[in-house]
């Protein structure tokens, strides 16, 4: 089979995999980048991303960059973030994703310190107005081109960098000159032919360093060596996921990391982010998912809706996709029903940073799905659920997931001790999340632990009233959070987004109002004090519903009502 690197001979690293795939497959395409607002789209098969990943592979080794080095990335989704990626992998070193969203680059100066990184690769041009803060904050190499370097010493501040170097040199979309000077790739496609370097990597040689969502706290970086990575994805070429699939995240994210589309063999379209993010994302997904001929979608919960109006929008009467993979938050019902518009088949799947991939089930008949569950645990995967003192449950009791697994991070980078604080002493890992098992070993998955909140003398788990709001007709989505009330803690306040303006907040009360049992642990249900219409919820990076940012929201919006 075409892409199938399982039997080669050679270590299973992801170098020796990106060699095979552009011998293997040369002229198929590993990723088309569609432009936000035109037609344009960029293509790199993998003989091209192989072939350019070398080059500036060679430029990093030059440099002195290579095995046990740290690069952050902060380039947003684009050929030159594949090629990049790529190289870094080439090179034996290994990236993570840095974020630039806090006014201040706090988050990205952090996330280097953090790595203790040996090279920060940017897009001054990409940066807006960060670059006016940034500049100041590190010792810049700017290469131009390929030719002349310059160094611009900063004094002093060159320590808050821990001496990084930021390797800066690509190219400002819409014809403008770059500050880095020459196209990136054009001059990348411009070296000599004999311009490549791959490292020798081992297997337990780090290749990927993946940042943490941050919804338990402080974010962390989880470290994974080549082998343990490699062996869980071994069977993409074998898995049916070989073809056209949409897949927007970032390549940098553990779900949407450049290798795994290298692994699958298969072929990657998404945006292109250094050209700008599209007006109507939802338009972009459905018009990238036809001109393309996606077979597969991987696709936020959040765009379902739209996506789903679209399709009946436009008169289509078959399914959109053959695949549609949903997860980063538990699955309802609801969530399958919608995405079972669009494709013949709904992947949930169940996982985290630190543990990859622990369970999935595949739908065909949503009506037969149940709120919250994940799916068959994965081969080698153990999980037990604890209550909050650390004692096993029942099957069927909620309480947090522990896991084993053969795919299991390495550890946190530079934190031994939150490495040590996240395991218990026979082995397992605490996710953080709350779930529970049925009788057939299948897992539920029903929300951080942390999302919880204290009411008065009670623990709050905003999934389970969630649940009941979206059961409400005319509620599209709902989250529950805690807002200060001086004697009780918090109060409880029910953000929720209707599916038209003619469903109203005394509605989705009434409905709530009434004597509802719930089901599950039979107790009676705590009902909201306050009810705020939104039209959307924000995210998180990682498209995941940003409940820290709700209910900052709520709390304004609240208090300027009083």
């Amino acid at each position: 089979m075409p892409g199938d690197w399982t039997q080669m001979p050679e270590k299973h690293t992801l170098p020796n995999i990106l060699r095979y795939q552009a011998l293997d497959i040369p002229d198929k395409a590993a990723f088309i980048f569609r432009s936000p607002s035109s037609d344009e789209r960029h293509v790199l098969t993998y003989s091209d991303l192989y072939r350019l990943a070398g080059r500036w592979a060679s430029v990093l080794h030059d440099k002195g960059l290579g095995k046990g080095d740290i690069l952050v990335n902060a380039l947003p989704n684009s050929p030159e973030c594949a090629v990049v990626e790529s190289a870094v992998l080439l090179a034996g070193a290994a990236s993570v994703y840095g974020v630039c969203q806090q006014k201040d680059a706090s988050d990205l100066v952090g996330r280097v310190r953090l790595s203790r990184a040996a090279a920060l690769v940017l897009d001054p041009d990409a940066m807006g107005g960060m670059w006016s803060v940034l500049h100041l904050k590190f010792v810049f190499l700017v290469r131009r081109g390929f030719g002349q370097e310059t160094e611009r010493p900063d004094g002093d501040i060159r320590n808050e960098a821990s001496d990084t170097n930021a390797v800066s040199h690509l190219e400002k979309p819409a014809g403008r000159e770059p500050v880095g000077g020459k196209d990136f790739l054009k001059s990348l496609r411009e070296m000599p032919e004999a311009k490549h370097y791959e490292a020798d990597v081992d297997m337990q040689d780090v290749c990927t360093v993946f940042a943490t969502s941050g919804s338990t706290g402080a974010q962390k970086l989880v470290v994974f060596p080549h082998k343990t990575y490699t062996s869980v994805w071994k069977d993409f070429s074998k898995s049916g996921r070989s073809g056209v699939e949409y897949n927007n995240g970032q390549m940098g994210w553990v779900s949407s990391f450049v290798a795994n589309t290298i692994m699958a063999g298969s072929t990657r379209v998404l945006c292109d982010a250094r050209r700008g993010i599209p007006t109507d994302m939802a338009a972009f997904i459905f018009r990238s998912i036809l001109e393309e001929n996606a077979a597969g979608a991987v696709l936020p919960v959040p765009y379902l809706q739209a996506l789903a109006d679209l399709l009946a929008a436009s008169g289509r009467r078959e399914p959109l996709l053959d695949l549609v993979r949903i997860g980063t938050q538990p699955i309802t019902k609801q969530m399958v029903r919608t995405a079972s518009v669009l494709a013949r088949r709904v992947a949930v799947s169940y996982g985290s940073s630190e543990m990859l991939v622990m369970a999935s089930t595949s739908v065909t008949d949503p009506e037969n799905f149940e709120d919250y569950f994940a799916g068959s645990l994965f081969p080698g995967v153990e999980v037990r659920i604890r209550d909050e003192h650390g004692e096993d449950v029942g099957m069927g009791t909620r309480g947090e997931i522990h896991v084993k697994t053969p795919f299991a991070f390495s550890g946190y980078l530079n934190a031994s001790d939150l490495t040590s604080a996240a395991h218990t002493k026979d082995g397992y890992f605490r996710t953080g999340d709350i779930g529970w098992l049925d009788e057939n070993g299948c897992l539920y998955t029903e929300g951080r632990g942390v999302d919880a909140f204290m009411h008065g003398g009670q623990i709050i788990y905003p999934a389970l009233i969630e649940n009941k709001l979206r059961q409400c007709p005319g509620v599209e989505g709902a989250l529950v959070v805690g807002v200060p009330h001086p004697l009780l803690i918090n109060e409880l306040c029910a953000c929720v987004v209707a599916e038209s303006p003619d469903v109203s907040m005394e509605d989705v009360r009434a409905f709530m109002e009434k004597d509802i049992v719930m089901e599950q642990e039979a107790i009676r249900i705590i009902k909201p004090s306050y009810y705020l219409p939104f039209e959307a919820f924000p995210l998180t990076p990682t498209e995941k519903y940003d409940r820290k940012e709700a209910r900052r929201r709520a709390m304004e919006r609240l208090a300027k009502s009083k």
